[in-house]
Formats: C-alpha cells, structure tokens, sequence
C-alpha cells in the first residue's frame, strides 16, 4: 500500500522539496495543498487539493511538509493539536512560529508522541558552519566571530506589499534573513544571547543598516548588515587567537562560489548544491530520541532570539504599500 505525504504551499516545495522526496520515498501517494493550487503547472501524477485541513481529516500521512510563512505554519500547529493528528513525520519552515506559547506546546505533543520533527534550516548545513564549529571545539580560548551581510533589500529594488518584506506580516529582514545565521551561531556555539542592537536608518525611518552584538560561553559574535548596498557579500571572519578563517562568497545566491582563507591567505573555492543542503533537513527525521530534544531545544531558542529582535525592529518596519 502506498504512503500518502502532503506537501502544503506550492511555491519553493514545489520547486526543491518535490524533488528530493521523489527521490527518498518510493512508492508513495504525493498531494499537494494551497489556495491557488489549480492556477499551478503540475506533474498530473500529484494530486491537487485547496483545503489542507479537509485532507488531512480524511487521510492519514506518513509525511507532512508545510512550507508556508509562519502565520499559516502556526495556523497548521493549532489545527494538529486541536484535532489530535499525528503524522509519522513532519517538516515545517523557519520561521516556525511568531507564536511561542503554541510553538512550546506542538514540542511537547511530538515528543510525546514520537512524530519526527524536522525544520528547513538549509543555510545551517553549509560547510562553513561545520567548519567553524570543529575550529571552536579545537581552540580552547576566547574566541570572535565577526559576521557580514551585504545585497539590496527587493524593497528597494521594487517596493511591493510581498509578506516577505514586513515584519508585522511573518516576513522581514530577521524572519527572511538573519534567522538563519542566528540558528547556525547556536548550531556551533550553543546558547548565545544579545548583548546590544544598532539601528540605522534612513529619514522614512525604514531600516539600512544594523550591528547586533552576542555572546556566549567562549564567544563573542557581531553581525553587520547592511540591506541596502549596491554590492553582494557573504561574509564570516572567525578569529582564535592565533589564526583568521574567512569565509566569503560575492555571489547574490549564498551558495555559490565561496573563498576560504586563512590569514588572508587564499586556500580554495568551492560551491555548494542547494538540493543537497535541503535534502539534509531530511535527516533530522531520523534523529535518535536522546538528540531530538536538544535539537527542537535550539530551534526554540533561536525562535525567541528572532522574536525578540523583530520587537525591537518593528518601528523600522517597511511601511505595507
């Protein structure tokens, strides 16, 4: 008998996630949900529906991934507690949730009841993050990391009133953006706090620039970014004290063309394969129990560190055209 697996938004799961689960899971039923999912060109081997919740009710799946803003994810959470669902496997996006006392109560309801959980932190499974993690453990002293952010906001390129541009609609520049590399600071040094927040703006008091300032046990981070330069750059300094690691790419896609130094001395390029960085995310379904709650532990701390900062930055929100 086949395996039904629901994949809810039809935009970046349609374009990667279907993909890779073509390729992981055989002999499976594919369905596929949003509101304007009959205007969609899709492979007439998936089933389309408009009404997740309907499916859902009538199916069982062995996996669910809602690919959705977090606003619809945490709509999803509250309609699995209420209705008592339990998939074998669920995998949702980052940011889970603007809504933490749901978000604490969806944990505790998959660990109580062994639904494997994992969320697409793609960005976290870049080389880079494992390098600099196996640099840290090495180097027993204080260490620095100094993180640089350089590309122009699609606000300023075209102003439109896509939810990926505001804060006060799931979206914005923490939720979009730094979201990842704040969850990839706690992949590689643990609990990480904020320590300061500069803010730059410009006369319509929307937001260009800002430094965030943490730290850790052994760590202090900055994260500059700067949303409306005319240059594109990706950049971790990573200080111990006796070398420099950089790691840098000038591409427009963070996954392109990195540049490894060491002292600022050139050592290689490299690129990586997006598919395979999300194909990871995958794995986390198969954690062992002991692990599962120091992993889902992380994501909630990196989800109260996002929601924190978008309070702070709301007021320098992109005004909703």
């Amino acid at each position: 008998m086949k395996k039904n697996i629901l994949i809810i938004g039809s935009n970046f799961s349609r374009t990667y996630h279907l993909k890779i689960i073509k390729k992981i899971y055989k002999e499976t039923k594919i369905y596929i949900c949003s509101p304007n999912i009959n205007k969609k060109k899709i492979n007439k081997e998936i089933i389309k529906c408009e009404d997740y919740q309907l499916l859902i009710k009538k199916k069982k799946f062995f996996l669910i991934l809602c690919c959705a803003t977090s606003e619809v994810q945490t709509c999803f959470i509250k309609f699995l507690l209420l209705e008592k669902i339990k998939p074998r496997n669920i995998i949702l996006e980052k940011p889970v949730s603007n809504n933490l006392l749901e978000l604490e109560k969806f944990f505790t309801y998959c660990e109580k009841n062994q639904i494997n959980l994992s969320i697409n932190y793609t960005y976290a499974n870049l080389k880079i993050i494992s390098k600099i993690k196996e640099i840290f453990i090495k180097n027993k002293s204080q260490s620095f990391l100094e993180f640089n952010l350089k590309f122009k906001h699609p606000f300023y390129l075209k102003k439109n009133n896509s939810w990926k541009n505001f804060i006060s609609m799931g979206g914005g520049i923490i939720n979009y953006y730094v979201n990842h590399i704040l969850y990839s600071c706690i992949l590689i040094f643990g609990k990480i706090k904020i320590k300061s927040l500069k803010i730059i703006h410009n006369k319509n008091q929307e937001l260009k620039e800002f430094i965030l300032n943490l730290y850790g046990n052994k760590i202090s981070i900055r994260i500059n970014i700067n949303i409306n330069s005319n240059e594109y750059e990706h950049k971790y300094n990573f200080f111990t004290n006796k070398k420099k690691f950089t790691f840098l790419t000038r591409k427009k896609n963070w996954y392109d063309k990195y540049e490894v130094y060491i002292n600022d001395s050139f050592k290689k390029e490299y690129t990586e394969n997006i598919l395979q960085l999300i194909k990871k995310n995958y794995s986390y379904l198969n954690k062992k129990i002991s692990k599962k709650k120091e992993y889902l532990n992380k994501i909630l701390m990196n989800e109260k560190l996002c929601i924190n900062l978008n309070k702070r930055l709301i007021k320098y929100d992109f005004k909703k055209m």
